[in-house]
């Protein structure tokens, strides 16, 4: 099953179950230099399948939304955290966070 994630999620839980991919989209204008980068988390109990970046004009500096793909291991508690900013310039550029705990449970059979 696939969850679909947004920034209206942020600071909630979701609970998903083990093999179920879930798909995080964020706004972001890469042309900015502001980029989402992700903390640590348990790999153990969440795998990163892939990321991407889609924009919804080809319009020069326009936004679109960064997406990342990611599948439930096993059974626990994860919290996904990111933050919008510019990595040369460190958290002090930081302009939006984001967060999400994930209770992960057995498959479902």
């Amino acid at each position: 099953m696939q969850i679909a994630v947004s920034e209206a999620q942020c600071g909630q839980s979701q609970t998903v179950h083990v093999g179920d991919l879930v798909a995080l989209e964020l706004p972001e204008n890469p042309s900015t230099g502001y980029r989402w980068t992700f903390a640590e988390f348990d790999g153990a109990h969440l795998e990163f399948v892939d990321s991407g970046y889609r924009a919804p004009s080809r319009a020069v500096g326009s936004s679109g939304y960064a997406y990342w793909n990611f599948r439930a291991r096993s059974a626990g508690n994860v919290r996904i955290e990111a933050k919008l900013s510019r990595p040369w310039e460190g958290d002090r550029s930081t302009s939006q966070e984001f967060s999400l705990d994930l209770e992960i449970k057995p498959p479902k059979s």
